[in-house]
């Protein structure tokens, strides 16, 4: 009894593995004969794109949909690869992005344009790394504006307490 049981669970075994070998021999994908679409290369021409291309747009919380989002950064040649959100993955040809990438310039001329514009209006969310510190170094600059007049109205208010001055001659 005990040798009939050993091999029912031998049995049982073997079927349960060819069961799953077929199972996910089936479930596989098939093998893509082309290569996958490796985006489309665009140059940026305002430097580096790591100091000043606006990475946080891609953020999904982010007002700002540029429908792509960047797969590399090349920044000795100033470029940037992107992938359009509605990429085929299919290339044309071996090396050429998909159709879906390969239009995707407009897009990204956008993304240029924007990024070019005076920082003082704009979110900090749509910012490049060089657009914040332009932005607080304004802020900045401002800052130091509002200090030397609050000293010097603080000096006024010293000097008329003290009775040096009066309100008569300050006003105009």
């Amino acid at each position: 009894m005990y040798l009939y049981l050993i091999a029912l669970v031998q049995v049982v075994d073997l079927i349960l593995a060819e069961l799953h070998r077929h199972h996910t021999e089936a479930s596989l994908p098939p093998l893509r004969s082309t290569a996958l679409c490796h985006g489309a290369k665009f140059l940026w021409d305002l430097g580096s794109p790591y100091l000043t291309y606006p990475f946080a747009i891609h953020d999904p919380t982010s007002g700002f949909k540029p429908g792509h989002h960047p797969l590399s950064i090349n920044p000795h040649t100033s470029s940037i690869f992107v992938r359009s959100l509605r990429c085929s993955e299919i290339p044309h040809g071996t090396s050429a992005p998909c159709s879906s990438c390969q239009c995707f310039g407009a897009f990204v001329d956008i993304v240029r344009d924007r990024t070019t514009k005076s920082p003082a209006n704009l979110p900090l969310g749509l910012l490049s790394h060089s657009k914040l510190l332009e932005k607080l170094e304004l802020v900045e600059e401002r800052l130091q504006q509002e200090r030397l007049k609050a000293r010097i109205a603080n000096l006024y208010l010293r000097c008329i307490s003290d009775g040096r001055l009066n309100r008569a001659s300050i006003l105009p």
